[in-house]
């Protein structure tokens, strides 16, 4: 997540809601997800519109979280800079 957020659950919804408010037709395509021992990890895909520019962006990430007792215990993400579609 961004620097400045809240902590807990109010941190992914401010920036969701900011995220869907630039980008209303925001999509993600999971191309590959992968459980082992206590780690899920998720590569995929995300397309949108800038609501501002009209452009169209894509950026692929990687996300891995670790679950503990049913609950996430840690998140570990990288994705790519967005770079336009053409």
């Amino acid at each position: 997540m961004p620097p400045g957020l809240p902590p807990g659950p109010d941190g992914p919804r401010q920036y969701l809601a900011a995220a869907f408010g630039r980008f209303p037709d925001i999509q993600v395509t999971v191309e590959d997800i992968i459980a082992e021992c206590d780690k899920v990890v998720c590569r995929n895909t995300w397309r949108a519109t800038d609501r501002e520019s009209q452009q169209k962006i894509e950026f692929g990430g990687i996300v891995i979280w670790r679950i503990v007792n049913g609950k996430l215990a840690e998140r570990w993400a990288y994705l790519q800079a967005p770079h336009p579609v053409h």
